[in-house]
């Protein structure tokens, strides 16, 4: 398929600049044009072919409402502490360490952000998953949570997110 798609591109390019040739493609041009011309269609092909992927990734995670299929984001109250909770819905459940290096976001109901990083998650195991802890008595309100995880070169890319509306008279447990 790429070869086709490569060798059309080839004849294009060799079309619109007929004006310096006047002959077939074959013809006149030599093996050497040719490769260069079916490497960069190929190179072009396997581009456009990534971005149309990774568009079709973003608008179905769009679609899902930033939702993870594999995890899910939660929340819970001890004492003054607010727990958020990223676990493994999935059985048998998947290894947090599956997810490398990650980080979590916080926005509270004022705005502040919060980023809590890998050193300052702590593993649970019932459901398998992590949890950040932050200081829960200062501001009521709605707290968006975002989850991130890591590839081998330690590019971050979102798992879920999620917004929880937590209450000063009655903290909801997940």
């Amino acid at each position: 398929m790429i070869a086709i798609v490569s060798a059309l591109v080839a004849t294009v390019w060799q079309d619109t600049h007929e004006a310096q040739t006047k002959t077939h493609l074959l013809l006149l041009a030599s093996f050497s044009d040719l490769v260069v011309a079916a490497f960069v269609g190929a190179i072009g092909g396997l581009l456009l072919v990534r971005f149309f992927a990774f568009l079709i990734h973003l608008v179905l995670y769009r679609l899902s409402g930033w939702k993870d299929s594999t995890w899910v984001a939660g929340f819970s109250f001890k004492g003054d502490m607010l727990f958020f909770l990223l676990h493994c819905k999935v059985h048998p459940p998947a290894s947090v360490a599956s997810l490398g290096y990650m980080e979590c976001l916080v926005i509270d109901g004022a705005g502040r952000k919060t980023w809590i990083t890998n050193d300052h998650l702590a593993q649970h195991a019932d459901p398998v998953g992590v949890a950040a802890k932050i200081w829960a008595a200062d501001s009521p309100g709605p707290y968006e949570v975002r989850w991130y995880g890591s590839t081998e070169r330690r590019h971050l890319y979102e798992i879920t997110r999620a917004v929880f509306d937590i209450r000063d008279d009655q903290p909801v447990q997940l």
